[in-house]
């Protein structure tokens, strides 16, 4: 008999369909006993409906109710954080102490933005007060944000908390006082399921309209599709893949009405490393850069994905090293077999291209759903040739680009196109003689760090993870911090009130 699990619907639970899928764990590659079930048209549309009818007595809502919700949230994960992690352990084979740190920060972000929509200076008011005696006259004029309606999202395979159904994309949307229909990722749908109930338990302890939240399952691509289709959804966020991004892209210009679709789709992050500072410091920066672009078997949006140095005498030391650490290493899990075979797969392809070169590569234990860490080199004049090669590989695994001089640098930089993050090394006090790169980079990307490694992304209110096409869809705005409410929100004025 199997273990069916329900689509939640507002207050309701809800399973028309016939269309079952059940989860694999990347673990051992056995079928998990929990099946679910692709939503129906019929569902979509009950819960778009839904969502519709709450979304104006939501939006009006007192900062302090919502807030109270936001808070009761995290409350109620906290309360369930031990089933919730172990069953996310085994659907997605990420290590339970790096699930707990990130329930830790998904319950922080719902705090973060309780604690935002509180204060005064945040959301601000913009008030101008008539001028009767002025030719000619000025009426009184007050500029607010409203929340712009139902949002869909869509849950992320590679972050099960923090980026899915109460990850930021949905705590940032119910801050903003906008009804939430989540598109569970079908990786982790049972983790999915845990957490929508408690912000199902949530909405009804603080007697929330029904339809403020909802979750619909689905492994085909059809329920994503229908739901963005649908006329009563105001706006989507999508954290993935370019190629999942831009297909949902490709749904939501097929609407009659646009809506903002804000998507975060990843990068190749590139670290440049300044002559000097490879000198000084390359054992330090070998060990560092494998460390970053193999944390969590390589499945961050953020990895270092290209690694561009300026050409020096250790050099060859430098790349010696990294051939020695990369084949110490251990291979990992990674979160299904489908995403450790596409890893493969681009590897593969990357590498036996006659301009690049393997530097070195760990050694396949035979696991299930393998990730085994990989670098590869060449040379910048190819990639600025050929700069497809610079294509992001999701996985344990950079690119090694030697470059002639500051020239070739930012040559590379300008043919990679849009970045999550860029990164400089050099010594402090040679700074002040790449302005010219950091310029580049900040061209190019949403955040540029010094002397540091891209992975691993505050959230706070200084915070922007977003950057020009194709990391994200409106580089304008942030998928991560407090920034991240103003996706969903809308100017209104009113005028003579």
């Amino acid at each position: 008999m199997k273990d069916t699990e329900t689509h939640i619907i507002g207050y309701e639970n809800s399973m028309e369909g016939k269309e079952f899928f059940a989860v694999i764990s990347p673990l051992d590659g056995q079928t998990m006993r929990f099946h679910f079930c692709n939503a129906t048209e019929e569902e979509i549309n009950y819960a778009a409906q839904k969502a519709s009818i709450a979304a104006s007595a939501y939006r009006n809502t007192k900062p302090k109710k919502k807030a109270k919700f936001l808070n009761d949230i995290a409350q109620l994960l906290e309360k369930r954080s031990e089933e919730i992690v172990t069953v996310c352990f085994l659907e997605t084979a990420l290590p339970e102490m790096r699930l707990q740190g990130e329930l830790g920060r998904t319950c922080n972000q719902l705090r973060m933005f309780a604690q935002q929509i509180m204060a005064k200076n945040f959301l601000t008011e913009i008030y101008e007060e008539a001028l009767p005696e002025r030719v000619p006259q000025r009426p009184n004029l007050l500029r607010k944000l409203i929340g712009i309606g139902p949002v869909a999202v869509f849950g992320a395979s590679n972050f099960p908390l923090a980026f899915s159904v109460a990850g930021g994309d949905t705590a940032s949307a119910l801050a903003a006082g906008c009804p939430v229909i989540v598109k569970g990722h079908p990786l982790h749908p049972k983790t999915s399921q845990l957490v929508g109930e408690c912000i199902r338990e949530a909405t009804i302890k603080n007697q929330l309209p029904d339809g403020v939240f909802s979750l619909l399952h689905g492994k085909s691509n059809r329920v994503g599709q229908q739901l963005l289709l649908h006329p009563a959804i105001k706006a989507g966020a999508f954290t993935g893949s370019q190629k999942g991004g831009q297909a949902l892209l490709q749904i939501v210009n097929q609407r009659k009405t646009p809506i903002p679709f804000f998507a975060e789709m990843g990068s190749v992050n590139p670290v440049v490393i300044m002559r000097d500072s490879l000198e000084t410091n390359f054992a330090e920066l070998a060990s560092g850069i494998l460390n970053s672009c193999t944390l969590g078997v390589g499945q961050f949006c953020t990895n270092p994905g290209l690694v561009v140095i300026e050409k020096s005498e250790v050099q060859n030391q430098f790349l010696s090293l990294i051939h020695d650490i990369v084949e110490s290493l251990d291979s990992g899990t990674m979160l299904s077999a489908d995403i450790a075979n596409n890893y493969m797969d681009m590897k593969r392809k990357t590498a036996v291209q006659h301009i690049v070169k393997i530097v070195g590569k760990a050694q396949s234990k035979g696991k299930y759903a393998e990730g085994v860490p990989c670098v590869m080199a060449c040379r910048a004049a190819d990639l600025i040739k050929s700069p497809e090669i610079a294509e992001e590989i999701f996985g344990p695994s950079t690119m090694i680009v030697i470059a002639e001089d500051k020239n070739e640098i930012l040559q590379v930089l300008d043919v990679i196109g849009g970045q999550l993050t860029a990164t400089l090394f050099c010594e402090k006090e040679n700074l002040l003689q790449h302005q010219d790169i950091l310029d580049k980079m900040a061209e190019i990307a949403g955040r540029i760090l010094y002397n540091s490694y891209p992975t691993g992304v505050e959230v706070g209110l200084a915070m922007q993870h977003g950057g020009p096409w194709p990391a994200s869809s409106d580089s304008r705005f942030t998928s991560v911090g407090a920034q991240a409410i103003f996706r969903f929100l809308r100017p209104v004025v009113w005028q003579g009130f």
